[in-house]
């Protein structure tokens, strides 16, 4: 008789509250630091592919400043020169050598 008694005082221990309100809390606690471990990671992940597209934006950035940067410096080159040849010719030409120039 005693076995069921204490088994029957075990059963009414696990239904008060004082067992279940610790239950309850831990139950809650492990809950946030499982969601706060999961929020860590989506994270984590967010920011490595941001940091991926927006190193892949930069190079891309770059290579087109690079491009227009090389153009324009051709083409100064080309005005430069353009000039260069322009007042030599000018000074050594007749009057007329412009319009014999464009005929040609």
């Amino acid at each position: 008789m005693r076995g069921g008694h204490r088994h029957g005082s075990r059963s009414s221990f696990l239904a008060t509250w004082s067992f279940r309100s610790p239950v309850i809390v831990l139950f809650a606690v492990a809950s946030i630091a499982i969601y706060r471990m999961r929020l860590r990671r989506l994270t984590k992940e967010l920011n490595i592919g941001f940091e991926e597209r927006l190193g892949e934006r930069t190079r891309i950035a770059q290579e087109l400043h690079d491009t227009l940067l090389q153009g324009l410096l051709a083409t100064s080159m080309q005005l430069h020169v353009t000039w260069i040849v322009y007042r030599t010719t000018r000074l050594r030409a007749p009057a007329c050598a412009p319009a014999t120039m464009l005929r040609q």
